[in-house]
């Protein structure tokens, strides 16, 4: 029963050993091949995946384009309905004013 325990905790030690001087040796090669990426900044989506800054600048600079354009849009949209509105819009549509046909 003794030899069993100790060939168990003898096991143990060499496999926990193994793995410690892997791990060790792993991250220590990473570090020596690309070394210490600690001053970029990463950030996390949703999904849980990193993204690089310069991606993400890329993206906020979309952003703001699509924006601007957006706002450009909305006035020119608001431009145009102000300018339909009565009395400046005569179309009549089947005798009716548009206004007049919409509402119905």
């Amino acid at each position: 029963m003794i030899l069993y325990y100790f060939t168990s905790i003898t096991l143990d030690i060499a496999y926990a050993t193994t793995w410690w001087i892997i791990s060790k040796t792993r991250r220590g090669v990473n570090y020596i091949m690309y070394g210490n990426n600690k001053n970029t900044t990463q950030y996390k989506m949703i999904g849980g995946e990193s993204i690089n800054n310069e991606l993400l600048e890329k993206i906020l600079k979309q952003n703001e384009t699509q924006e601007i354009l957006i706002h450009s849009l909305t006035d020119k949209i608001e431009y145009i309905s102000n300018y339909l509105q009565p009395p400046h819009c005569k179309i009549k549509h089947q005798g009716k004013l548009v206004k007049d046909v919409i509402s119905n």
